[in-house]
């Protein structure tokens, strides 16, 4: 039987997937998106704010996918960023896509913690770790307000 080098690669790819994929399934979200040519700095990495962007993405994509962004317009309220905490763990470079994931670590009265992390899927590694407390903001009065029983329940089911 011939163990080629593409043979050994392929057997590394499928283990860092499986690992990658272990890694995923902590989180009740994943966004996949691929890294872009222009995202990336004078230094050959990505530029730290695009991770930014992507984080704002699969929070979105989290809203939408846990079916609440519709009881959110209805009560007229807008999921805003009163925190965020990024810890760049290792360099991204293209090409390459990132998965992102998000779960509820702490849910309050008119306010959330989301955490997140970005994962190399070329590497199987996590890259960057984030922390986002997220307000729900009544759009009429400009003040926060308590997040609707639909809501904090659909989120509560994800807490550990």
């Amino acid at each position: 039987m011939n163990h080629g080098p593409h043979d050994r690669q392929s057997a590394h790819d499928e283990a860092v997937d499986c690992d990658l994929q272990q890694q995923l399934s902590a989180y009740a979200s994943v966004l996949e998106l691929p890294v872009q040519w222009g995202e990336q700095d004078a230094n050959g990495h990505v530029n730290h704010g695009s991770p930014v962007r992507w984080l704002e993405s699969a929070r979105l994509h989290y809203i939408r996918e846990n079916g609440v962004h519709a009881a959110l317009r209805a009560a007229e309220l807008s999921p805003i960023i009163a925190e965020i905490r990024v810890q760049y763990r290792r360099q991204i470079t293209y090409p390459d896509n990132v998965l992102i994931g998000c779960r509820i670590i702490d849910l309050g009265r008119s306010s959330m913690v989301i955490e997140q992390g970005v994962f190399s899927r070329r590497d199987g590694a996590l890259a960057i770790e984030a922390e986002v407390k997220v307000v729900m903001l009544d759009v009429t009065a400009q003040r926060p307000r308590r997040i609707p029983a639909e809501v904090a329940e659909a989120f509560a089911r994800e807490l550990r």
